[in-house]
């Protein structure tokens, strides 16, 4: 185990690789930065290495802002550190979290299993543009059958959202506060969205309030932004206002629910399903269909993923005859009968010419809705 995690998990746990190799004996090390101005014996600096000195063995400030020495010196000089926050292209500012919350190896031998510069011996640290990634990870994420939503529910997949790839901009930090806990949301989630010159207080993503801060107005033309922030901040707090929740159900065709154990009506349980997560775009029935025979994305897996079973209607909303009750189904077998009789169903509601959602190719694409 311990060698396991000094080939392929410490690079993310401490603050920056300072070297890294294999002894003689065929041993693997890797080397963290030395700390400085640290108690004696601390626990939260340990001599991770064995060579005498404190190490910064753990996920600091520099993990994400860049090194620091410079900016200490300076008197707490902005300006010589990063602030992710500073850099406007959203996929650079992801990185601050990309460079490790992914399914990667180094790069270019995946020799390590943490982001690492094989040629030029060297970890990744932030800057400001950061350094071009692919010099120190490749992904080993594997995808479904679909080519788009991954089989492991890491943030691998943010990469094939909209929200990274599209013109809106998203990074990481627009929705997730890494410094901050809150009693709102899980995860980091803010419960403070500030967009088009409007602010939602106690944005939640329970009750949808989260995302439409950002997306009241577009696809949900019946309400805007304010109406969200004048729900949200009032004080005493008060039920959902009938023009969001007819906007909410008009957009989802589901009655809504967002309190309840199985979050009717709410975003993310058609938008991060189990199994697609940061894509957004629920995956859809008709490729369980259409990949029924598939293996999977490796081994263990058959068919292919598709966000209605998921969340809700395998095992847990039982509608159709032919689809019985299972509560021992597990996320990685979409290509069994019971699994494909369901698709066979959600697809009239939701594939090509589907009364609700239709993703014919000659159908208007869904997305202008965002």
């Amino acid at each position: 185990q311990g060698q396991n995690y000094l080939k392929t998990c410490v690079g993310c746990h401490i603050t920056g690789v300072r070297a890294n190799g294999v002894t003689a004996q065929g041993e693997y090390y890797t080397r963290p930065y030395p700390a400085s101005l640290v108690p004696d014996n601390s626990p939260n600096y340990p001599d991770l290495d064995g060579d005498g000195l404190p190490d910064l063995a753990g996920i600091g400030c520099e993990s994400c802002h860049g090194p620091g020495s410079a900016h200490i010196l300076g008197g707490g000089d902005p300006t010589k550190i990063v602030n992710p926050a500073d850099i406007t292209n959203n996929q650079q500012r992801s990185l601050t979290c990309l460079q490790c919350h992914v399914q990667i190896d180094s790069a270019p031998t995946k020799k390590w299993g943490y982001p690492y510069n094989e040629t030029a011996n060297t970890g990744f640290f932030m800057t400001n543009p950061p350094d071009d990634i692919s010099k120190y990870q490749i992904s080993k994420a594997v995808k479904w059958p679909d080519g788009v939503n991954y089989e492991y529910a890491r943030i691998d997949m943010f990469r094939s959202s909209d929200h990274y790839l599209g013109g809106h901009g998203i990074a990481c930090n627009d929705c997730h506060d890494s410094h901050a806990e809150n009693e709102t949301n899980e995860y980091q989630v803010r419960n403070v969205m500030t967009r088009s010159g409007v602010t939602v207080t106690n944005a939640n993503v329970d009750d949808d309030s989260f995302c439409l801060s950002c997306h009241a107005g577009r696809a949900f033309p019946a309400f805007t932004k304010q109406d969200v922030a004048n729900w949200k901040g009032a004080n005493p707090p008060i039920p959902i206002p009938d023009a969001i929740r007819d906007g909410i159900e008009a957009h989802t065709h589901h009655p809504y629910g967002a309190d309840r154990t199985l979050g009717i009506s709410r975003c993310i349980t058609c938008h991060m399903a189990p199994n697609q997560g940061h894509t957004f775009w629920p995956a859809k029935p008709e490729n369980t269909i259409a990949f029924a025979a598939s293996t999977g994305p490796k081994s263990g897996f058959t068919g292919n993923v598709n966000s209605c079973s998921a969340s809700c209607h395998r095992g847990q909303v039982i509608i159709w005859s032919d689809v019985p009750a299972n509560l021992t189904y597990t996320d990685t077998l979409y290509g069994t009968t019971n699994e494909v009789n369901l698709a066979n169903h959600l697809v009239q509601y939701f594939g090509p010419g589907g009364l609700w959602f239709n993703t014919s190719a000659s159908a208007p694409s869904l997305k202008t809705e965002w």
